[in-house]
């Protein structure tokens, strides 16, 4: 007999069972809890302990990367004039974006952007919060040696970075991209626009991250060295870093033609 780990699709823990096998945990399981939370998660209790002091182990030969990798969101998201109310590296098995994953783990968050100014379009907020995501990345990348530090590839961004591109993406609307006209019946425009403006578009936005960060990458090692010491940093204590002097920022032909505005 083996004790077996049972979990909503929510992440709520119900209790353990004692059962022979998988299949048998599973049947236990549904009898107690299925009828009033749903589909159940069984994963056996030893299997489970072990794979999770891996995991940790892990996360702590990748904890600088990943206070780099924070850090990098949170002074883009400050760069580009959006208020960063947290940010903490630490391993949580079963999260990202501060939801429950099941068998996905989070080293690090950060919260920003939280509430939209009046004077500021959904549109433009979507952009720089895609800057601001693109920082994370990039900063590790740039931490690491990388030398694509500037050139993540979004197809292979993971986790919540991936899913808050794809959704400001959408909420953006591809401002500024040539392909904006909506197609007709009959004609090819969505295509030639996915194909095409997409790109084009996503390009834009990472050359412009690319720029603040290396204009911010003073501020950038000042967090992730702080962050490292504290684990969690506030509000507060963000923005006591960043008196950190600044690189010049070489000039850019996108500043005249773009509504974006730095802190």
């Amino acid at each position: 007999m083996s004790t077996w780990l049972v979990r909503t699709y929510g992440g709520e823990f119900l209790g353990e069972v004692e059962a022979e096998g998988h299949v048998h945990a599973n049947g236990l399981a549904d009898e107690r809890w299925a009828e009033r939370h749903g589909p159940l998660l069984v994963w056996h209790k030893k299997l489970y302990n072990h794979m999770l002091i891996i995991k940790e182990q892990a996360f702590r030969r990748r904890r600088t990367a990943s206070a780099y990798h924070e850090s990098g969101h949170a002074v883009l998201a400050w760069h580009f004039g959006l208020d960063v109310s947290r940010i903490e590296i630490g391993f949580k098995p079963n999260q990202s974006g501060g939801r429950f994953a099941a068998l996905i783990d989070s080293y690090g968050s950060a919260s920003f952007g939280d509430e939209r100014p009046r004077s500021v379009s959904g549109g433009e907020w979507a952009e720089r919060t895609i800057m601001a995501i693109m920082g994370g990345p990039m900063a590790e990348y740039r931490y690491r040696g990388r030398p694509d530090w500037e050139a993540p590839n979004r197809r292979r961004l993971k986790g919540s970075d991936a899913l808050g591109i794809r959704v400001n993406m959408t909420e953006a609307q591809f401002r500024g991209c040539e392909c904006l006209t909506l197609p007709g019946p009959g004609d090819f425009s969505l295509a030639r626009h996915r194909l095409h403006c997409i790109p084009l578009y996503y390009e834009r936005l990472r050359q412009r991250a690319a720029q603040a960060l290396d204009v911010e990458w003073p501020q950038v090692q000042a967090v992730a060295i702080e962050l490292q010491l504290r684990g969690i940093l506030d509000a507060a204590a963000f923005e006591a870093l960043l008196s950190v002097p600044r690189k010049k920022a070489p000039p850019s032909s996108d500043e005249a033609s773009s509504p974006l505005t730095t802190a």
